[in-house]
């Protein structure tokens, strides 16, 4: 299932948002407007639904286009740290809590087999414990397969630090971006950098006529 914060829609919030551009700008010892009207974003498919036979789009292209090969890898790297940061909050919060009841499931597991363990304890109320202990294992296996599910596919995250590539423009088609892929289950960055500009490309969808 597909996170539904991270998408080309939330992540272009992000992206497209002055302040975060601002942020990378100085980051980058730069100003927004160098790499500003570079910024889109488009899903890319990984996959195809067996359910519903659509394409799966967990992987979203964040493209930046600059003169300059190191500020636009730059800023590809920022951007996409800016939208790991600002739309991984949910799970954050989701694994802290997690790992707050795998740990009350480990206190109260270790507390149970301390009074198992006990002479003190009658066998009947030792019964009653291992019902409960085998209780809390189940309820710690569950957290702990949650919190590994919230840790390694609900997460954005990217995979690779953006690296120039010089590329030389031949047509008004023939635009090369900065690329960076954010995505619910995993996360790259492969970066392309234009040598030549064309006047009448439109930066922000990287098309020609």
């Amino acid at each position: 299932m597909q996170n539904p914060q991270t998408n080309p829609s939330s992540v272009g919030e992000v992206i497209n948002n002055q302040a975060v551009d601002n942020t990378v700008a100085n980051l980058c010892h730069t100003k927004a407007s160098e790499f500003q009207k570079g910024i889109s974003t488009q899903s890319v498919p990984t996959g195809v639904s067996s359910k519903t036979g659509s394409a799966i789009n967990p992987l979203v292209r964040v493209s930046v286009q600059a003169k300059k090969g190191k500020i636009a890898a730059c800023a590809a790297n920022g951007l996409a740290n800016e939208v790991v940061q600002k739309l991984g909050t949910y799970a954050a919060n989701k694994i802290k809590n997690l790992e707050a009841h795998v740990a009350i499931d480990n206190a109260d597991i270790k507390r149970i087999q301390m009074a198992i363990a006990s002479s003190s304890v009658s066998d009947t109320d030792k019964l009653i414990l291992q019902t409960n202990l085998r209780a809390d294992q189940l309820d710690k296996t569950t957290n702990a397969q949650l919190l590994l599910l919230a840790k390694n596919v609900e997460s954005p995250k990217v995979l690779a630090n953006a690296a120039s590539h010089k590329v030389t423009a031949r047509s008004r088609r023939n635009t090369v971006v900065i690329s960076a892929l954010i995505g619910l289950i995993l996360g790259a960055i492969a970066a392309l950098l234009w040598d030549t500009v064309v006047p009448r490309i439109t930066p922000r969808n990287g098309n020609g006529d």
